[in-house]
């Protein structure tokens, strides 16, 4: 039996068992995993944890084996730079967030406008950033977008993922 706990927000050890906290229901609600496997994959999610510092001290088995070639190889036929972000909301202090409410692609000069007043970013909504391709992804706001640690987010422009400010409240923990 093996245990399976993605984008988990906090692991503690409780009664001697590893728990792992992660979001459900769209990221509305927290729930906690209580791993009742001897193999458990826990993947956290970003920011969760600081590095470990290395301990020489344990001692842990380790076996070297032998390298299988695949029967089919795979074979790159196309590399191509990723384009530099302008943006990390994940770091963000203050973010204004934007939805569908703005009429157009020009109303986002004033959006820009009141978030330098106020010194922050602008985050967005999935359609703005997907469907419209008004903003770059990486200021996608939401569940599947960044989860934010920011102190303030300001609605501008009708937010309407409610729960992604939701989210953005809750990561401020």
């Amino acid at each position: 039996m093996r245990a399976l706990v993605n984008d988990a927000t906090a692991v503690d050890i409780i009664d001697g068992h590893i728990c792992a906290e992660h979001r459900m229901y769209g990221g509305l609600a927290f729930a906690q995993e209580k791993i009742n496997s001897p193999l458990a994959i826990i993947t956290l999610a970003p920011g969760v944890q600081e590095p470990c510092t290395s301990d020489t001290s344990h001692q842990c088995p380790t076996e070297t084996v032998p390298y299988v070639a695949p029967r089919h190889e795979i074979l790159c036929r196309e590399r191509r730079a990723k384009a530099a972000s302008s943006v990390d909301l994940s770091k963000a202090k203050r973010v204004v967030g934007v939805g569908r409410g703005l009429a157009a692609q020009d109303d986002l000069k004033m959006v820009h406008e009141l978030a330098a007043v106020l010194n922050a970013e602008v985050g967005c909504s999935r359609p703005i950033a997907e469907g419209e391709n008004w903003m770059e992804r990486e200021r996608y706001i939401g569940v599947s977008g960044v989860l934010l640690k920011s102190r303030s987010l300001p609605d501008a422009g009708d937010l309407r993922a409610r729960s992604s400010i939701w989210l953005a409240a809750t990561a401020q923990k």
